[in-house]
């Protein structure tokens, strides 16, 4: 008797993922878990030429991440050759924040936004990875590879409402809401946790990599010598070095304030679970990971204007705007501070991975059966 033959799903990555993991890998690590309990097989590749070698072709090719799209038109063409449907989760940074950002460096005196990708993408063909297999992509802008990805993909998973109302404005391309599926990160952590009796005597916790688009420097010089005991917990990034040693001055010359370095996820736990704000500033999020944890075990958020999880919220979570001043984070940890501030996650965004990957599981089936949009 022959064996079934199992529905594979072709998870592909930036180049750098093994190096530099983040929330995108994370996530499709969870989804292979999960997929593979239910039956599928499950690769994940992390460079276009390892197609090349595939022995078999999937049934279904899932894209990541709208900041990489000369990689992903090579994934991109590759599904259009073989006739391979394609799911496409765009992780979308909402452009203006990014724009903003860049005007703020060195190359903004000098260049746009989008003409800056397209170079320092090319760079990094030539430099780190040595290889012009690639080259004939940069005849197209970072926007038209996006916008021919959302076009030609079978199904977009924006991680929320907020995020599809970015894709829609900053990569205009036919996009009907029948194809859409919202997607949702999940949470590691049991909501149960916020019960329990642990003292809260962190005032702020700040969970992030140590370097500029996090806003970290700027937190640490806003809170020294305040009144606020202040947890820091995060990697620091080996591109800036200069900016990590200047955070760790401020910390070692402040009494309040306390930088733990990496943390895996119990260790977060516990923190959260002693923290009573959660603070966030970055200049890109989406749907942040430590946002929807740290609220989970109980501790009031303050977010990213940047962020697009903000109808996860049952109620509006303050918020600050990256380029805000230091009075501003000061500002807006006493009104957090406040009784009656206690914003809490919908019910329908409390979701485990299991329960994320069971909804994925039924958007492949579902495409797979026919019954999907064709586009």
């Amino acid at each position: 008797m022959s064996l079934e033959k199992k529905t594979e799903i072709l998870f592909c990555l930036r180049r750098d993922a093994p190096d530099k993991p983040g929330g995108d890998s994370g996530k499709v690590y969870k989804y292979k878990h999960y997929l593979e309990a239910k039956g599928f097989l499950v690769t994940v590749v992390t460079d276009p030429t390892e197609l090349k070698v595939k022995e078999t072709l999937p049934d279904i090719m899932h894209l990541f991440n709208m900041q990489t799209p000369y990689e992903n038109y090579r994934y991109m063409t590759w599904a259009a050759e073989k006739n391979i449907p394609l799911c496409f989760s765009p992780i979308h940074h909402e452009k203006k924040y990014m724009v903003k950002y860049f005007k703020g460096g060195f190359f903004g005196k000098f260049l746009n936004y989008d003409a800056y990708l397209m170079l320092s993408s090319f760079a990094k063909e030539l430099i780190k990875f040595r290889t012009m297999r690639n080259v004939l992509s940069y005849n197209k802008s970072p926007l038209s590879i996006n916008r021919a990805l959302v076009e030609r993909a079978s199904r977009i998973f924006p991680l929320s409402e907020s995020e599809l109302e970015h894709i829609r404005f900053d990569v205009p391309a036919k996009l009907p809401s029948s194809k859409v599926k919202v997607l949702p990160n999940a949470l590691t952590f049991s909501r149960g946790g916020a019960a329990e009796q642990i003292s809260r005597d962190i005032d702020v916790m700040v969970v992030g990599r140590i370097e500029p688009r996090k806003n970290i420097l700027k937190i640490a010089q806003a809170l020294r010598d305040t009144r606020y005991k202040v947890v820091f917990a995060g990697k620091e990034n080996s591109n800036h070095k200069k900016y990590c040693a200047e955070f760790k001055d401020i910390v070692q010359a402040s009494s309040n304030l306390q930088y733990l370095g990496e943390l895996n996820q119990d260790q977060l736990s516990h923190h959260y679970k002693r923290s009573k704000i959660n603070l966030s500033n970055s200049w890109f999020e989406v749907v942040s990971q430590v946002d929807l944890e740290a609220t989970s075990l109980g501790c009031k958020p303050i977010v990213s204007a940047a962020s697009a999880l903000f109808d996860y919220f049952s109620s509006p979570p303050l918020r600050l705007e990256p380029d805000c001043s230091e009075a501003d984070i000061l500002n807006c940890i006493e009104n957090a501070m406040k009784e009656d501030y206690q914003p809490q996650l919908r019910n329908s965004f409390t979701n485990s991975w299991e329960d994320v990957t069971d909804m994925l599981a039924i958007e492949y089936r579902t495409l797979l059966s026919g019954e999907a949009v064709r586009i």
